[in-house]
C-alpha cells in the first residue's frame, strides 16, 4: 500500500534471506527506500542512526521489548533533530497497559507517569520533548486509572513488584505509587499486614487475637484530629504500652478511645484499661500496622479542628469525626475501657453532665455510607442548673449540653 502511494518500502521477515535483509537496511540508510517493515526482526543488534520515524505495529506488554523497538530510532545522527514515533497498537484491546509502556520510557511509578501525561511531560531531561494531543492524553489517563489494582491478588502482586524497587516500602508510599485509596487496602476486613503477607513480605510475629485486631484497624480510617493521631503515634512507636496511672486525665480518655475501637471484638473478657493495653501491645504486627496507618491519616487531615472549650477535660474537638464508641469513651461513660450501648439519638452522659445528640443533617450524605459522627459546637449552658426529666423524656445537663451530628 505504501508503494502504491509513492512511498518506497520493503518488508522482511523470518524467511527473508540474509542478503535481502542487509540490502533493506543499506537502502534505508541510503534513503533509496523510506520504510522497512519487519516481523520480529531488527529489535536489537542493528545500528542505522539515520532512522527518524518509527511505526509501532506489534502489540507487546513487554517493557523491555518496547524499549528495544523504540531504541532503533534513538541513535544520534548528523542532521537528525527528532524521532517521530507513531504507536498504532495502543488501542488494540481495552486492557492494554499504557502505564507499563510509559513507565518503561520515563521510569518512576504509575503516579509519576500520570503526572507526566497530565501536565505535558514537564520533567523530561534537557533536550527531550514528548507530546500527546488532548484525546490521546485522555485515553492514556483513563487507561492508567483502569490499571489500578482492583483486587487483593493484584494489589499483592503490585506490592511485591514495588518492594523490589523500593525495599521496605511503607503504606503511605504504596498508596502514592499505586493511586489506591486507604479504603481500598482495608476493604473487606483486610489490612496492610495482610497485603504484606500476600506479597510474601516479612511482618512481625502474630499475637493471640491477630485477625480480630487487624480487622479492627479499619475502624480508625475516620480519625482526623491531631490529638488522637499524635498521641496514639507516640504510644504505638514504643514496644511497651502506656501506663494508665501515669497519664493525664485527657490521655487516659484518649487511650480508652483507642482501645474501645480496637478491643471491642476481642473474645477475652477484659474490663481493666491496663490489661486491654497489655493485650494490644502483645501484637507486634498490629503495632506496625497502626504506626503506618496513623502516618497516612496525618497526611489526610484536610480541615482545622478546634478545642471543645466548653468541656476542656473532654478530648473531643469541634469539626473532628468520631464513632459513637469514641464519644462515649471520651465522655467518661462506662468503666475501664468498656462503654455502654448508645442506641438512641440522645445519650445522657451523667458524669459530665451533658446530653450527647446524634442526628442526621443530610440524608443524602448518610446514603454514601459515611455514618461517623462529627462534633459540632452546639454546646450551651442550661438555665435550670440541674438535671431534669420532663414528660417527653428530655434531659438537660446542669451546665452544658453537647451536640453531635452525623456527617
Amino acid at each position: 500500500m505504501f508503494n502504491e502511494y509513492g512511498v518506497p518500502s520493503v518488508a522482511v521477515w523470518a524467511d527473508t534471506p540474509d542478503t535481502e535483509r542487509r540490502q533493506a537496511l543499506t537502502d534505508l540508510a541510503a534513503r533509496r527506500v523510506n520504510i522497512v517493515f519487519s516481523v520480529d526482526l531488527f529489535t536489537e543488534g542493528i545500528d542505522v542512526p539515520s532512522i527518524d520515524t518509527l511505526l509501532m505495529l506489534r502489540p507487546t506488554e513487554s517493557p523491555l521489548l518496547f524499549l528495544q523497538q523504540l531504541g532503533r530510532g534513538l541513535r544520534r545522527s548528523e542532521g537528525k533533530s527528532i524521532c517521530t514515533v507513531l504507536d498504532l497498537v495502543g488501542r488494540h484491546r481495552s486492557e492494554f497497559r499504557y502505564d507499563r509502556r510509559f513507565q518503561a520510557l520515563l521510569g518512576g511509578s504509575r503516579a509519576s507517569v500520570r503526572r507526566h501525561v497530565a501536565f505535558g511531560f514537564p520533567f523530561l531531561p534537557a533536550g527531550c520533548h514528548m507530546q500527546l494531543d488532548r484525546v490521546a492524553s485522555e485515553r492514556v489517563l483513563a487507561s492508567i486509572r483502569r490499571a489500578v489494582p482492583q483486587n487483593v491478588t493484584q494489589r499483592a502482586d503490585e506490592l511485591r513488584r514495588l518492594n523490589a524497587e523500593i525495599p521496605g516500602i511503607t503504606l503511605a508510599r504504596f498508596l502514592d505509587e499505586t493511586l489506591l485509596d486507604l479504603e481500598d487496602v482495608y476493604a473487606g476486613g483486610n489490612a496492610w499486614c495482610d497485603l504484606l503477607e500476600g506479597a510474601a513480605l516479612a511482618v512481625p510475629p502474630h499475637g493471640a487475637y491477630e485477625s480480630t485486631l487487624r480487622r479492627a484497624c479499619g475502624r480508625l480510617l475516620h480519625v482526623d484530629d491531631p490529638d488522637r493521631l499524635n498521641v496514639w503515634s507516640d504510644w504505638v512507636a514504643s514496644d511497651t504500652p502506656p501506663e494508665p496511672d501515669t497519664l493525664s486525665h485527657q490521655e487516659q480518655h484518649l487511650l480508652r478511645m483507642l482501645l474501645v475501637q480496637l478491643m471491642d471484638k476481642v473474645p477475652e473478657q477484659v474490663a481493666e484499661l491496663r490489661r486491654a493495653a497489655e493485650i494490644l501491645w502483645q501484637h507486634p504486627a498490629v503495632l506496625r500496622e497502626l504506626r503506618e496507618l496513623l502516618d497516612v491519616l496525618k497526611l489526610r487531615m484536610q480541615h482545622v479542628t478546634l478545642p471543645l472549650s466548653v468541656l476542656p477535660l473532654v478530648p473531643l474537638r469541634v469539626h473532628a469525626r468520631y464513632t459513637r464508641l469514641e464519644i462515649l469513651a471520651a465522655s467518661d461513660v462506662g468503666e475501664g475501657f468498656k462503654v455502654g450501648a448508645w442506641q438512641s439519638g440522645v445519650y445522657y452522659a451523667g458524669k459530665l453532665p451533658a446530653d450527647l445528640l446524634a442526628f442526621t443533617l443530610d440524608l443524602g450524605q448518610l446514603l454514601t455510607h459515611d455514618p461517623v459522627p462529627r462534633l459540632c459546637n452546639r454546646s450551651r449552658p442550661h438555665p435550670l442548673g440541674k438535671p431534669v426529666d420532663d414528660a417527653g423524656g428530655q434531659r438537660y445537663g446542669p451546665a452544658l449540653s453537647g451536640a453531635f451530628r452525623t456527617r
